[in-house]
């Protein structure tokens, strides 16, 4: 049987990686969304990644991670085409 000190630093260890994976991943989009315009929808991406960093590690953070990205750069293609067309119909 193993100390039970064994087992305390086993547990910090996996909710300190698995916080560190979270934000990294989180930010990804974090930056992409700011670049971008989308403040809100940046921070919301990070805290998202983070929880599910938590939850679930590396096979939560990648995904939310990688739909928000894809989601930041479909908005931010919305509305580039929105301002595309109104600056068409002012001429």
């Amino acid at each position: 049987m193993q100390d039970p000190s064994y087992w305390v630093g086993y547990g910090i260890g996996m909710v300190v990686g698995a916080l560190v994976v979270g934000t990294v991943l989180g930010l990804i989009p974090f930056f992409v969304g700011r670049h971008c315009g989308q403040t809100r929808f940046a921070i919301v991406a990070l805290v998202t990644s983070i929880v599910a960093g938590v939850i679930a590690g590396i096979i939560g953070a990648l995904p939310v991670a990688l739909i928000f990205t894809v989601v930041i750069f479909i908005k931010r293609r919305d509305k580039k085409s929105d301002v595309e067309v109104g600056a068409a119909s002012d001429v």
